[in-house]
Parts: structure tokens; sequence; C-alpha cells
């Protein structure tokens, strides 16, 4: 008597996937070493976008600031409706009159580079100054989604924030 087992049609998409997804799971050998030296080299230029935002702001360069988005970028401000595209961007980031910032930097915890698309959370500091008089400085935590472009340059395409309290020195 001959054994025969009948594929039902839901195990059949369900080896697909594995199958599939296992293909996408690992790089061979061979790529490693590439990839891995195109990553590093992918989180470096985000890295120094993500410093060109800082030293934009710092200048109050609004319009420089949009620029490091994608075309259809979108922002999602603490407390504010979601912003969408560069000309709102820019708009967004024009400062008051008499308001500067003295300081902003960022610093990632993570960049995770898949292709085209990039992954960046960490935290930030950032201080103004309204008619020359220092604030107090805002900490906070972000978390930008990053698209390569056809030229190679990593813009920022979503970008979320929101203030946390200021870090606790370690002992």
């Amino acid at each position: 008597m001959a054994f025969r087992h009948r594929i039902t049609p839901s195990i059949r998409r369900c080896a697909i996937a594995i199958t599939i997804g296992s293909s996408f799971a690992l790089p061979t050998a061979a790529q490693q070493p590439s990839s891995m030296a195109r990553s590093a080299s992918d989180i470096a230029a985000i890295t120094r976008t993500g410093a060109e935002f800082s030293q934009r702001y710092m200048r109050g360069d609004h319009q420089g600031m949009a620029d490091l988005y994608t075309t259809d970028g979108v922002i999602f401000p603490p407390g504010r409706p979601t912003i969408r595209g560069r000309t709102a961007i820019a708009e967004y980031w024009k400062l008051q009159p008499g308001v500067t910032v003295v300081d902003h930097k960022t610093t990632a915890d993570s960049i995770i580079v898949r292709g085209d698309i990039a992954y960046d959370y960490g935290t930030f500091r950032a201080q103004n100054a309204r008619d020359g008089q220092r604030s107090n400085p805002g900490f906070g935590k972000y978390v930008i989604v990053w698209r390569r472009q056809t030229d190679g340059r990593w813009l920022m395409h979503l970008d979320i924030w929101n203030s946390s309290p200021a870090p606790t020195a370690s002992p």
C-alpha cells in the first residue's frame, strides 16, 4: 500500500513563506564583508547628516534642515499634528524672532541599515535662547527612518521625537 499525503493550501503557503523568508535571513559568507563595510559607511553617512542637521538648526537654517528630509518626508512633533513635505517641514523649523538655538546634539543608540532603509534611535539635548537669555537645556529621545536616495545620500523620511527627563549621572 503506497503512502500518500495531501498538502493542503495552508501548508503550501506556509512552506513558501518559510522558503522565501529564509532566503533573506542570512547572507552568504561571501556577502558579509562587503555588506558590513557598506553598512559601516552608511552608518557614518547617516551620522554626518544628523550632525549637519544640528549645525543647520543652530544657524537657524530652516530650509537647509528641511532639505535633509525626503521630498515626501513626515515629522511627528510632540503635541502637534503630523507635518508632511519639505515646504511644511521648513515652516515648522523656522525659529520665532529673537529665538536662537545655542546647542543641539543627537546621540544615536542604534542605527540599523537594511538595504535602502535605515532605522535610527537615540537621545538629544537642545538649548535655545530668547533675546540672548539662555533657557534650561531640554532632553529627549527620537526615532528616525532614513531613506537612501538614488544619488546615494541618506535623507530623513520619518522623524518623531519627544521630551524626557535630564539624564542622571552614573555613580
